[in-house]
């Protein structure tokens, strides 16, 4: 029986606020997350994808790295 688990692919997802309010909420919501294990201990974990990174920066856009 073959244990290992195959290897995952890396992909880039562009996401794009509807909205200034939209922005606003998502900021607020994430405001405390100031450190990697703030980011990233509470993602659901999955054998089949698993987030890297996180790119936010100032516009109405933020890329993941999965």
């Amino acid at each position: 029986m073959n244990t290992t688990k195959p290897k995952l692919k890396h992909f880039i997802a562009t996401h794009t606020f509807n909205s200034d309010k939209a922005k606003k909420e998502y900021m607020k919501f994430i405001k405390h997350r100031k450190s990697n294990k703030d980011w990233f201990e509470n993602v659901p974990k999955r054998d089949n994808a698993k987030l890297y990174q996180l790119f936010l920066g100032k516009g109405d856009f933020f890329f993941c790295h999965w």
